[in-house]
């Protein structure tokens, strides 16, 4: 179910979110790759920081 929904979202958020950014931010429909590399970067720099946060600390875990 997890697998599903994050699937779902990521295609409906992440292609119009790409189109948007072209359309809106660069304003060129020919700039999808910059779009792209924008949109990629910007979720791996959430996604990395929703895993920081997630973590537990190591010393915290063996006391």
């Amino acid at each position: 179910m997890y697998l599903m929904t994050g699937t779902l979202v990521g295609f409906g958020v992440g292609v119009t979110l790409v189109a948007a950014i072209a359309d809106y931010v660069f304003r060129d429909e020919h700039a999808i790759g910059m779009s792209l590399g924008l949109v990629v970067a910007a979720a791996g720099l959430m996604a990395a920081g929703l895993l920081h946060a997630a973590m537990k600390r190591p010393d915290k875990d063996w006391d």
